[in-house]
């Protein structure tokens, strides 16, 4: 970094609901990141689904669940690192916007608009995971 370049220090709030969560094999990407709570939609609005390996979630019209997962706020670097790993340029998630209600520790619930990884088409095709709760469909796995 030469003198005249500022580190970046612009902060965006992520919901994850899948292999990015605590303790999952992709958390390492939020390394840098500040995790601030448990999080889910406040609109109920979606489908999982997954191919076994992870999950993905889109939008439907009707008969749709509220996503579980985490807030995040991440730097710059980190939330372009997080569309490498999504696909975002090969179309294989979209990054889109949704208000999630976030239960910090020792906090009360707060909503916050966010990033969340849409999955595009293919994620239509793929198992349902009930309940739109990974860690849930996971323990359920063991």
């Amino acid at each position: 970094m030469t003198n005249t370049e500022k580190p970046d220090t612009s902060r965006h709030l992520v919901f994850v609901y899948g292999t990015l969560m605590r303790g999952l094999v992709n958390n390492d990407f939020l390394r840098s990141a500040t995790f601030m709570g448990e999080a889910e939609t406040v609109r109920s609005g979606f489908h999982m689904t997954t191919n076994g390996a992870y999950p993905a979630v889109f939008r439907v019209h009707d008969d749709g669940e509220a996503v579980k997962g985490e807030l995040w706020s991440a730097d710059s670097t980190t939330l372009a690192s997080m569309d490498r790993l999504e696909g975002v340029d090969h179309a294989f998630y979209q990054r889109a916007t949704e208000t999630v209600r976030c239960q910090p520790e020792g906090g009360a619930s707060e909503q916050h608009r966010a990033w969340i990884y849409l999955g595009l088409d293919w994620a239509k095709q793929q198992a349902r995971v009930p309940g739109c709760d990974w860690r849930h469909f996971l323990e359920l796995r063991a």
